[in-house]
């Protein structure tokens, strides 16, 4: 390859980017607007131009760092753990692809496309490139869509949580309808049914929600659109009698007369 075309890197690499992003997203079930995933995706595409360092070394921790900057930015945290997790995770997605570009790349006798420092220059045409990027999206979210639906809502699961000090076990039932994220944690939210949680939180005093951390969530219901009170518990722990998994998720709280204690949950935070 003797001529690259800037252009031509910064875009096919922003395709790449916004893949590897959304793949990172479906594989660790993290919540993120669309409007920062693009912006996360921009930042990632201006890191291929490491393309044209020649000391490799630099190149690497430049992508890093990179890196570590559009995940910070793409999924709006600043913390030290879920940024390593999620950027380990990208790197991982990173690494496989790069890898069988290699492979093709030799078995196209090095034409198509142009490897240097984990960056990819296509010498192909754009439309292609994003055809089969999204042919690999549609496939995984397939996979997913077929994962999440195996589960079967009758199963029994229990469900416990530490919310403010408290131990609390409710009956849990998987159900893909509810689809609630909670958009200041970025995570998933378990609904709990339950009068005694309601007054345990004291949710009919404003000031304590408020010093409490406790927040309000959009949600819509077989009544209409309403809200419903979230906070973020200290653990969770959901087990079907045979294993347990430990979820980050946000519990909303759901107050309603005459209902059965519960919690139900979309099945995707135990795969």
């Amino acid at each position: 390859m003797s001529v690259i075309y800037l252009d031509v890197l910064i875009f096919t690499n922003f395709i790449i980017s916004i893949s590897f992003l959304l793949l990172t997203k479906k594989l660790t079930h993290t919540y993120s607007p669309v409007f920062f995933t693009i912006l996360g995706a921009i930042i990632g595409s201006l890191s291929s131009v490491v393309i044209l360092i020649e000391s490799t070394l630099i190149a690497l921790v430049v992508k890093i760092l990179v890196m570590l900057l559009q995940i910070s930015v793409c999924f709006k945290t600043k913390s030290i753990k879920k940024i390593s997790v999620l950027s380990l995770v990208y790197f991982i997605i990173n690494i496989s692809y790069s890898g069988l570009c290699i492979i093709f790349w030799n078995i196209f006798d090095k034409k198509l496309f142009y490897i240097k420092n984990l960056t990819v220059y296509f010498d192909v045409d754009t439309g292609m490139l994003i055809g089969l990027v999204i042919i690999i999206y549609v496939i995984i979210s397939i996979y997913e869509y077929l994962t999440r639906n195996k589960f079967d809502k009758f199963k029994k699961y229990t469900v416990k949580c530490t919310i403010s000090g408290n131990e609390y076990t409710y009956k849990g039932i998987a159900d893909t309808g509810n689809a609630l994220v909670d958009y200041y944690y970025s995570v998933p939210v378990a609904v709990i049914t339950s009068d005694k949680l309601y007054e345990d939180l004291k949710l009919k005093d404003e000031n304590y929600v408020l010093n409490n951390k406790l927040h309000l969530l959009p949600c819509s219901t077989i009544n209409g659109e309403g809200y419903i009170y979230v906070t973020k518990p200290m653990r969770v722990e959901i087990s079907d009698g045979k294993t347990s998994k430990k979820c980050e998720v946000c519990i909303g709280i759901s107050h309603q007369e005459n209902q059965n204690e519960k919690c139900i949950f979309n099945p995707k935070i135990l795969i």
